[in-house]
This record gives C-alpha cells, structure tokens and sequence, in this order.
C-alpha cells in the first residue's frame, strides 16, 4: 500500500498530463476560435481534465485549487451545455484560468502560494462569464427552436384504440 506522500506524488505526475491536455485543448480553441468552441469533444476533453484535477485535490485538502477548479468547471459547464456563448474576450479568460491552474497546482505540490489579487482577478473572470447577461437567456433560440402547434388529424376507426406511440429525437445540429 503505498503511503500518503507517494499517493501525493502520483496524483501530481497525473496532473501533468492533464494539465497538458487542457492546455492543448484550450490553443486548439483559440486557434480555429469557431470550430473550436462548437466541438464538444474538445470542450469535454478540457472539462474533464479540470474535473480530475479538482476530484484529486479535493483528496488531499488542497482547497485552493479545489475552489479554483470548479469555478473553471462551472464556466466549462456552461460552454459544453451552450448556455455560454464565448467571444474572443471570453476565450482570452479561459486560457488565463489554464495557466493559474497550472500555477495552482505547481504552488500546491511545492507548498508555496500565489498572490491572492491575481487569483481573485482571474476568479472575477470567470464569474462574469456565468453571469446572466452573459449567458443566453432563451437556450431555444441557439438552436432556432420555435414552438408550435400541432393538429393531429388521426382516423380512429372503428375498433378499440389500444394506445398510441409517438417518438421524438432531439438533434444538435446547427
């Protein structure tokens, strides 16, 4: 079994790896800045690696970068869900929150800490990005959903109705 300081380590050395993805996620947004934030698997790639980083923290009491991660998370959230709908501006706030991730997460393996104005600055950010002028207010209109009425003429016959079955598949298609 392997003790409290090498479970530590290990955690740290995974960290790398997804702080790497994240980032590498975060440039492939700003490089195609359109596609970019509409490819659901890149955005759930940098959701989840966020994710992972907040749940091991959350292991070894490193609240900092617990409290940290999941207000990245939440803005990630509302981008992945389509209730944010990201600038460039917004995008410029993201890569900021990956590199004080980064910066978080090296403070807490090495023990040091960050000047709390530049974390609250970044954290400020990220909340003005999940703030409801920000956010769409009608997600329909995202995706051009306008309701209607539907006026089933059916031919019921003479027999007995035993039920009726009717199906709907939604599609995110733009």
């Amino acid at each position: 079994m392997k003790a409290h300081g090498d479970l530590r380590d290990t955690f740290f050395q995974e960290c790398e790896d997804l702080l790497e993805g994240m980032a590498e996620g975060l440039r492939q947004m700003e490089a195609d800045f359109e596609a970019g934030l509409k490819d659901a698997e890149l955005v759930n790639a940098v959701f989840r690696a966020v994710h992972s980083i907040k749940g091991g923290a959350g292991a070894f009491a490193l609240d900092a970068l617990v409290q940290f991660a999941h207000r990245f998370e939440t803005v990630l959230d509302a981008l992945r869900s389509g209730s944010l709908i990201p600038d460039k501006s917004a995008l410029q706030i993201l890569l900021r929150a990956g590199d004080h991730l980064t910066d978080l997460t090296l403070a807490a393996r090495t023990g040091s800490s960050l000047a709390s104005g530049h974390n609250q600055a970044i954290i400020d950010g990220l909340d003005s990005l999940t703030q409801p002028a920000t956010l769409a207010e009608d997600t329909g209109s995202l995706f051009g959903f306008k309701p209607m009425a539907l006026d089933f003429e059916l031919d019921l016959g003479s027999g007995p109705i035993l039920g009726y079955e009717i199906g709907f598949r939604p599609s995110r298609r733009l």
